[in-house]
C-alpha cells in the first residue's frame, strides 16, 4: 500500500498519469484517458491527496500537450516506480483448489521482451508474470529459453482463457495467446497439469483487477 505521507512515491505516479493523459488531448473517450483517470482513483484512495488538485494538473497536462514536462520529471523516479510492486503469490484458484507462484514482474516492454530468455532454471511454484498495460492480442515464441514452461493467457479480469502446455525450449514457433489478454504467467513445464489449472480458472495479484495496484501497471 502507497504510504500517505510518500510525496515522493505520489509525485512519481502523478508524472505517469500525466503521460497518459498528454497523449489524449482531452479526449475523455480515449482508452488512454479512461486508463489514467482509473490510475488517479486508485492513487487518490491511497495517498490521500484531494481529487480535485489531481484534475485540474491533469488536464493542464492533457490541454498543453505537456509531454517533454512530464518525460523529464519523469527521468529521475523512473526506477523508483517500477521498484516498488508490492512482492506479492500469484494465486490461481479453482474448483481443484488453489496454488501460489512466487513471480518476477515483466511490466515494461524490454522485460517483457526478453522474458525468460537464458533462464536455466525456474523452481517449483515460481514463474514470470507478464502485465501489459491494457488487454490485447498476444504471441510468444520460446527462442533463446532453455526451459519447457507452461503459459497461462489471462484476461483483464484475471480470468484464465488459454493454457499453452509445455511450450518447446528454443523454439520460434509462435504461439497464439489470443486476444483480449492483458497478463501470462509462464511457470515451469507440467505445473498446470500437476494443480489441474485450466481455462475459466481466477488468478489474484496486485496488478489485477479495477482495484489493481498503480505500483504494478505494465508500460
Amino acid at each position: 500500500m502507497v504510504a500517505r505521507d510518500s510525496a515522493l512515491q505520489i509525485f512519481s505516479e502523478m508524472m505517469k498519469i500525466f503521460l497518459f493523459i498528454s497523449k489524449c488531448c482531452a479526449n475523455q473517450a480515449c482508452p488512454i484517458y479512461k486508463r489514467a483517470k482509473r490510475s488517479l482513483c486508485a492513487l487518490w484512495r491511497v495517498s490521500g491527496v484531494k481529487w480535485r488538485q489531481m484534475c485540474v494538473l491533469g488536464k493542464w497536462a492533457a490541454l498543453n500537450k505537456a509531454r517533454w514536462l512530464c518525460a523529464f520529471a519523469m527521468l529521475p523516479f523512473a526506477n523508483f516506480a517500477q521498484a516498488n510492486c508490492p512482492k506479492t503469490d500469484f494465486i490461481i484458484s479453482g474448483s481443484w483448489g488453489d496454488a501460489a507462484f512466487k513471480v518476477a514482474l515483466a511490466r515494461t516492454p524490454e522485460q517483457r521482451n526478453r522474458g525468460l530468455m537464458f533462464v536455466t532454471d525456474l523452481p517449483d511454484q515460481s514463474g514470470m508474470l507478464f502485465v501489459y498495460p491494457n488487454p490485447q492480442s498476444v504471441s510468444f515464441w520460446m527462442k533463446n529459453t532453455p526451459l519447457g514452461l507452461d503459459m497461462l493467457f489471462i484476461d483483464e479480469g484475471g480470468i484464465v482463457q488459454r493454457v499453452k502446455h509445455s511450450a518447446t525450449p528454443f523454439s520460434t514457433e509462435l504461439i497464439d495467446g489470443g486476444s483480449d489478454i492483458q497478463y501470462v504467467l509462464e511457470v515451469a513445464a507440467g505445473s498446470a497439469a500437476k494443480y489441474g489449472i485450466s481455462k475459466g480458472d481466477r488468478s489474484a495479484h496486485p496488478s489485477i483487477g479495477p482495484d489493481a495496484d498503480p505500483r504494478c501497471n505494465g508500460f
